[in-house]
């Protein structure tokens, strides 16, 4: 029964992935360690993940091995926090 509980564990990390997403804001992105694009534009030769939602990397010791990597989303509050030094830079 090994292949029920791998199936049910990989389902288990697939759900938790999902609910960090929803909950945070944030998402995966591809790791730039291991993820190679031309000009910035996708070369096709790596492959899209639903689970991550991203294209990822081969992976490296930057990401883990995974080819991909959190993209911790920015928060307002610092944003707003430092609007006060960039008006002071450009007044």
């Amino acid at each position: 029964m090994a292949g029920a509980s791998t199936l049910h564990e990989a389902m288990r990390v697939i759900n938790q992935i999902a609910d960090v997403v929803k909950e945070e804001g944030g998402g995966w992105m591809s790791c730039t360690g291991c993820h190679e694009t031309i000009d910035g534009q996708e070369t096709g030769h790596y492959p899209w993940s639903n689970i991550f939602s991203c294209i990822t990397g081969y992976g490296c010791r930057e990401c883990g091995g995974i080819g991909v990597r959190w993209n911790e989303p920015f928060p307002i509050q610092d944003a707003e926090a430092m609007m006060p030094e960039c008006h002071e830079v450009t007044a």
